[in-house]
């Protein structure tokens, strides 16, 4: 019998509470897409799954939780999605036109600032998209945690919030968080045709977060598909939905990276930031923020 989201939380929860003899302090949580190998094994401990694996085999989303031991808590821990909405269209055969991130994560922005919660992480999570446009059903099951092997040409990103419900009433006031985003995304080399690495991008953020002052709330790394023809990298980016088919021109996958902070900031002067080297004369992928 496969676990349903609510309980797999209920257990989540039940299981820390048990660990509060010792004091826990609920950090941070996330959502992880691990494949089911072999006999319906599941190794949350494994860190590398090769291409068979990942497009052959059923996948579970597991929920990983970060906390530290010290005074109880008694926090509950708890959830709740954001799915963009989409619009109508007259064919049946058409693929459908998607909210895009930014919208999306203004709901739930709104969300956090209506409810008495403790905010704990925001995180998009790519699920298989039903593609039977000739239904009413383009949609996704936000709370599944299982999916049969890979046979959807499509993925739609969901946002979801983590967040903790305390048993002192008096810790679940309204919070004034704004919830925003500033994302990363690195840059392209017009003579040799390489993103900036890692370490490069990193630099970029160091910087920006120390001139602007921001307040980090959570952050993720996630990679969003280009095409080779594409010209708008911040469209990519902006996009919820995904088509996995790579088309007559080819694709690509690059990273990039969701920093979740508390507020708006103006965007600090050019000549404050890391030089951008070689970029390409079309290449937007330069920091973006929702």
């Amino acid at each position: 019998m496969k676990s349903t989201f609510g309980r797999r939380v209920s257990v989540c929860s039940g299981q820390l509470a048990r660990r509060n003899a010792r004091g826990v302090r609920i950090l941070s949580a996330e959502t992880v897409a691990t494949p089911v190998t072999g006999n319906w094994n599941i190794d949350t401990e494994c860190c590398y799954w090769d291409n068979n694996q990942l497009q052959n085999n059923p996948f579970v989303n597991i929920i990983r939780i970060y906390f530290e031991y010290g005074s109880p808590k008694h926090e509950t821990l708890a959830f709740e999605d954001f799915v963009p909405s989409r619009d109508l269209w007259d064919s049946p055969l058409a693929v459908p036109n998607y909210e895009p991130f930014a919208s999306v994560l203004k709901r739930a922005s709104q969300w956090v600032q209506q409810q008495s919660v403790n905010f704990l992480s925001c995180q998009s999570i790519d699920v298989p998209l039903h593609n039977n446009w000739s239904t009413n059903d383009k949609q996704i099951e936000s709370k599944n945690m299982f999916f049969e092997k890979p046979t959807n040409d499509f993925v739609l990103k969901f946002i979801r919030i983590a967040h903790i419900i305390s048993k002192n009433v008096s810790q679940n006031e309204k919070t004034n968080l704004l919830l925003n985003c500033k994302i990363f995304v690195p840059s392209k080399s017009a003579t040799t045709g390489e993103y900036e690495d890692c370490l490069t991008v990193k630099r970029k953020m160091e910087t920006w977060l120390t001139t602007t002052g921001a307040r980090i709330l959570s952050a993720e790394t996630t990679v969003i598909k280009l095409s080779y023809a594409t010209s708008s990298v911040a469209a990519a980016v902006d996009s919820m939905f995904t088509s996995l088919s790579s088309g007559a021109v080819g694709s690509h996958w690059i990273t990039i990276y969701r920093i979740y902070i508390d507020g708006q900031y103006l965007e600090p002067p050019f000549r404050l930031l890391p030089p951008i080297v070689d970029l390409e004369a079309n290449d937007d992928s330069s920091c973006t923020l929702s």
